[in-house]
């Protein structure tokens, strides 16, 4: 007769026993108790046999879950989504991270950073994503920063000039990096340490009809992609051939699909007709019409216009065509700043909704990218950096709008006219009110709130607005010394260098211990090159009766859509 045995607990259930990935509590439990029965009636042959079994089909989970982030980071590289990639990828190499040949993963590494810093300017990717060059050389930067030089192949060496060097395509030290071969060789890199690290063999990776899961994977590339066709973003022909003959492996043997010619050019004849970047950038409009809607129609009406029109400066291929959008934008008085009746003033007014006021900020602050946007905004500045401030300030919170709205504001204060205008209408005292919540910003606001307050301060009356409020814009500004955003402490150290010529501040200076925090940022290990260098200036400043003008500082001048 069998002995007795006790049913399991939660916390006996026998190694073979547990539930693959993906199974629920109810399947982990039901199984526990059929191996106690089982173990109850000496059922040993029966026990070995269901363990292997679920051994098997918790290794072919495994590997399908393997497959599908392998897809995934595939994906991302093909369309340049750095964000997503390098948190995915380093997560899974951290897992790996003691079976991993150091010196590869460096190197491959810095060769992804690379591929996403020329993301934008190379000819095989360019205009994929919505990505900027501005954007992917600073992060590239601050990826060389982090890093160093330390251990990596000496031809990598040379790169490190890349984020300074003007129109690097056109450089011949990089030429190499700009062939449509370094993209491939790369790929097939990242392909095979991928494979390499999952422990997937090319059976495993390329045959997917082996395990029904691996249909997610599939559809994890293939939706994206198909997302990315039908917003007219271009995808490499090679792309499709790739998810093409996987999914053709899956189907049926007497299966007969249409060609992928006549596949994409249906999609061509839908899509890319209606939504191609660069014919829409190209198409002359009406713009007289497009005045008179912005006037009359209902707000849903004007909302999709105004983004529309923001999608055609946001969407162009490249910085002349931009410009090029801009201009014919002004010339043509699209928000109607020399008309009587101002079609700004409608849609920034109090009666419009809150989508028209976003959308017409965006497109503002899209038109003020360029010289020849300021200058058209610059022109009416009395109507409409009063309007621009309305929005900034009723907004409640850290929202989109009242970033774009910021950005907008610190465009145009580049201009004498504006500032004047920001001046009077106490945008400084907004500023430190705002700053003294600094912890709470986002970084975008942060950097374009500091930036503007520089531009104010370059002026005699703003650094008198900043000595006349009621915060105390020394002790404020001394905090942002520390900020993790290295143009936010650019924009800190100038303004409080042009604070530094009030005598009256700079007596307050030497009361608030701004000496001792200068001088112990100073020989602080951590500190930067580029930081020490201002803290010295601003020392010499403290010490100096003599007192030079700061010069003016723009910020980064990224398109924002």
């Amino acid at each position: 007769m069998a002995s007795v045995v006790e049913p399991p607990g939660d916390a006996s259930v026998d190694e073979g026993a547990k539930c693959v990935p993906g199974a629920d509590a109810d399947e982990e439990t039901g199984r526990a108790f059929v191996l106690w029965w089982l173990r109850g009636h000496e059922m040993s042959q029966t026990i070995a046999t269901m363990e292997r079994e679920s051994a098997r089909k918790a290794d072919a989970s495994l590997k399908s879950a393997r497959s599908k982030t392998k897809a995934e980071l595939i994906n991302l590289f093909e369309m340049g989504e750095s964000e997503k990639f390098f948190p995915l990828f380093q997560q899974h190499t951290g897992q790996q991270h003691d079976q991993r040949p150091q010196n590869q993963l460096r190197n491959l590494d810095f060769s992804l950073h690379l591929y996403f810093a020329l993301f934008p300017l190379h000819p095989s990717t360019k205009g994929r994503n919505m990505v900027g060059t501005t954007e992917t050389m600073d992060a590239f930067k601050r990826f060389l920063e982090r890093h160093g030089s330390a251990d990596l192949n000496p031809d990598f060496l040379a790169y490190f000039a890349l984020p300074y060097v003007p129109n690097p395509e056109k450089h011949p030290s990089f030429a190499p990096l700009f062939q449509d071969s370094w993209v491939t060789q790369l790929r097939r890199q990242l392909e095979s340490f991928l494979c390499d690290m999952f422990q997937l063999s090319g059976e495993d990776n390329n045959n997917m009809a082996n395990h029904l899961d691996d249909t997610e994977a599939v559809t994890a590339v293939l939706v994206p992609l198909l997302d990315a066709e039908f917003s007219g973003v271009p995808v490499p022909h090679a792309r499709l051939v790739d998810i093409y003959q996987q999914v053709k492996r899956m189907l049926p043997n007497d299966y007969n699909p249409p060609k992928l010619t006549a596949v994409r050019t249906s999609l061509g004849s839908t899509s890319r007709s209606a939504f191609s970047r660069t014919t829409a950038a190209q198409v002359p409009l009406d713009y007289r019409k497009i005045i008179g809607d912005l006037l009359v129609q209902p707000d849903s009406v004007r909302c999709q216009l105004l983004l529309a029109l923001n999608a055609r400066i946001c969407n162009a291929r490249s910085s002349e065509q931009r410009s090029a959008i801009i201009d014919t934008f002004t010339l043509n008085d699209l928000l109607g700043l020399n008309m009587k009746k101002s079609v700004l003033a409608g849609l920034l007014g109090k009666n419009a909704s809150p989508q028209v006021k976003e959308a017409t900020i965006r497109l503002m602050n899209s038109i003020t990218s360029s010289w020849a946007g300021r200058d058209y905004f610059v022109a009416a500045a009395a109507v409409a950096v009063p309007l621009a401030l309305d929005v900034m300030r009723c907004e409640k919170g850290d929202t989109r709008c009242r970033q774009q709205a910021l950005a907008a504001l610190q465009k145009l204060s580049l201009r004498r006219a504006a500032q004047s205008v920001m001046i009077e209408l106490r945008v400084v005292e907004w500023l430190l009110g705002l700053l003294q919540h600094h912890a709470t910003l986002c970084p975008y606001t942060l950097e374009y709130a500091t930036a503007l307050l520089l531009n104010l301060s370059l002026r005699k009356a703003g650094r008198e607005r900043c000595e006349a409020s009621q915060v105390d814009a020394l002790q404020l500004m001394k905090s942002l010394l520390t900020s993790d955003d290295t143009q936010v402490r650019l924009y800190t150290n100038g303004v409080l260098y042009s604070l530094l010529e009030r005598p009256r501040l700079r007596a307050r200076a030497q009361q608030t211990g701004l000496r001792d925090t200068l001088s112990r940022l100073l020989s602080s290990r951590r500190t930067e090159i580029v930081d020490k260098q201002q803290f010295e200036y601003l020392l010499r400043q403290m010490d100096s009766r003599v007192h030079n003008a700061a010069a003016k500082l723009e910020p980064r001048s990224t398109t924002h859509s």
